[in-house]
């Protein structure tokens, strides 16, 4: 397995720059919500926080509602716009730094702008717009748990008014430490600090099942499946209590550089914002099973 690997790394070879996928000063972002947590999750807030910042017009707070727009239509969060989840791909990659900079400007979204981000409460849509917005460098962000179903299961009301706000002169960036390529995964199989977490299901990651034409996992990636992310004892969508979200991650120590991947992105997003919001170092590789596994040249298990 080794020299097969050595092999491939030799045949993909490429300027020293593309090592920013998985060197050690990876960018740490600073996050306006961090010390306003009451469950300690960076990046994640809860439906009467969201509230409470909407009673008190809180500066600069805009809600994303990421579901389609016929959904969005019937009823939303007060004050969210829509941005259909799908907008955040461009067939199974992440869309364009030019695209998201037209929409973003059209939507009336301003970088100072600290965005809420939710979903039908799984996470997984709301959790791939906001990895798609950290890698455009984009720096205050949250995602509400449990999404309009935890809105409304607390009483807030909802609306079916949509809002609008006026053109903005949004400008994304690239940040590069969040975005890993099929370079990034190849070079970080021989890197001791680079963890690899493949987020598909257990029968994909074994082999059994593939959406590409070859079946089975990375080299030296673990599985941590998102369905052990969520409280399959609630009633609605929810994420586990932090020290259970804890215990899933134990094992891999935060001195490492994370790299997440799954078919098409949703699935590796949840996992990246859960790490990323315990502090861990994290990307996710955009191309995921569905390149790497349809790349005949490339090393598998």
């Amino acid at each position: 397995m080794k020299n097969s690997q050595q092999t491939a790394i030799k045949r993909f070879l490429i300027p020293t720059f593309f090592l920013l996928i998985v060197s050690d000063t990876w960018v740490v972002w600073q996050n306006a919500y961090a010390d306003e947590q009451p469950r300690e999750l960076k990046f994640i807030v809860e439906a009467h926080w969201l509230n409470k910042q909407m009673a008190t017009h809180s500066n600069n707070l805009k809600i994303i509602d990421v579901r389609n727009q016929d959904n969005y239509k019937i009823s939303h969060v007060p004050g969210a716009i829509n941005f259909p989840v799908e907008l955040s791909f461009e067939g199974s990659r992440i869309v364009s730094i030019k695209k998201i900079r037209q929409l973003f400007r059209k939507l009336g979204i301003h970088n100072s702008d600290r965005l809420v981000l939710y979903d039908d409460g799984h996470i997984k849509n709301a959790a791939h717009v906001f990895w798609m917005l950290e890698t455009y460098g984009h720096e205050q962000l949250a995602v509400l748990d449990g999404g309009l179903p935890a809105w409304q299961n607390a009483g807030y009301q909802s609306t079916h008014e949509v809002v609008y706000y006026p053109p903005s002169k949004y400008i994304p960036t690239i940040t590069a430490s969040r975005l890993a390529t099929k370079m990034g995964a190849l070079l970080s199989l021989n890197n001791p600090n680079v963890v690899i977490i493949d987020s598909r299901q257990a029968d994909e990651y074994e082999g059994r099942k593939s959406r590409a034409q070859r079946s089975g996992h990375i080299p030296k990636a673990i599985n941590i499946t998102t369905d052990k992310l969520l409280d399959e004892t609630a009633s609605l969508p929810k994420l586990k209590a932090l020290p259970e979200l804890r215990s899933l991650f134990n094992h891999i120590d935060k001195s490492s550089l994370v790299m997440t991947y799954c078919n098409r992105g949703k699935d590796s997003a949840m996992t990246y914002l859960i790490m990323r919001s315990l502090g861990y170092n994290t990307s996710v590789y955009d191309g995921g099973w569905l390149e790497w596994g349809n790349d005949m040249q490339l090393p598998i298990e």
